[in-house]
């Protein structure tokens, strides 16, 4: 999960002070041309579908320093998440390639701050939200118009101590971070749901937190994760 989420951590502190226009992005749910309409050719098993509006990619940013109490924590989230999901008879066979377009980001959904709970109990304005969104897909961040998606891999699933994990990668602005992560998961013939909560920090990503004034204002180094991915059946058998 490469600079997906770090470079969301820099251009949160960043964006509450930095302010200009949303730049002009194209497509910002659909998925990307070059798409394949098979992600896993000559691969056998369950076929699944990722619904987006039931689906969720959601990462906390937050403040650190002395003079913390001067920025925000932020939860950037999406809800366009796409892309396949291949379950053969073997579990860790598994495989997902899952995309996100970068512009599908929202910033501090109001809904959002208050489910999260301690640290976020203040609504931000629109202007700072928007203000913090465009800081966020900048050319400087994570390049919306240069790098539109986030791409994201499930290569295997294990049998973990406690429950299963996964092996993924995540591609950012070309750059690819691999990381293994905990991952609960559940599957009827027509549909399956998976979902993981996990830690990334600015070291895995090759960068260093946004840091002003000797340190008095920085992003935390820990990034929090949380993905849920609901998928229904391509089989004909499944309706609905």
């Amino acid at each position: 999960m490469r600079s997906a989420l770090i470079l969301l951590g820099i251009l949160l502190l960043l964006a509450g002070c930095s302010q200009g226009p949303v730049p002009r992005l194209p497509g910002q749910t659909e998925a990307p041309a070059d798409f394949p309409t098979d992600p896993f050719p000559g691969e056998t098993g369950a076929r699944f579908k990722v619904v987006a509006s039931e689906s969720m990619l959601q990462i906390k940013v937050y403040r650190a320093g002395r003079m913390a109490r001067l920025g925000h924590n932020h939860v950037i989230s999406s809800r366009h998440l796409g892309g396949e999901v291949l379950v053969p008879d073997e579990l860790p066979r598994s495989r997902a390639s899952l995309y996100l377009p970068v512009a599908s980001m929202v910033v501090d959904d109001p809904l959002l701050r208050q489910e999260a709970g301690e640290g976020f109990e203040y609504p931000l304005s629109e202007q700072d939200r928007e203000a913090t969104r465009a800081n966020m897909l900048g050319e400087r961040l994570l390049n919306a118009v240069g790098h539109p998606y986030i791409y994201i891999q499930v290569l295997a699933v294990q049998e973990a101590e406690e429950g299963l994990s996964a092996t993924i990668q995540l591609t950012v602005l070309d750059k690819q971070l691999s990381k293994q992560v905990p991952v609960e998961f559940s599957s009827t013939a027509c549909a399956m749901s998976v979902s993981s909560s996990f830690e990334l920090r600015h070291a895995e990503l090759g960068l260093e937190a946004f840091s002003v004034l000797g340190g008095a204002l920085q992003v935390q180094d820990m990034i929090q994760v949380d993905v849920d991915v609901l998928a229904k059946s391509r089989s004909p058998d499944c309706t609905g």
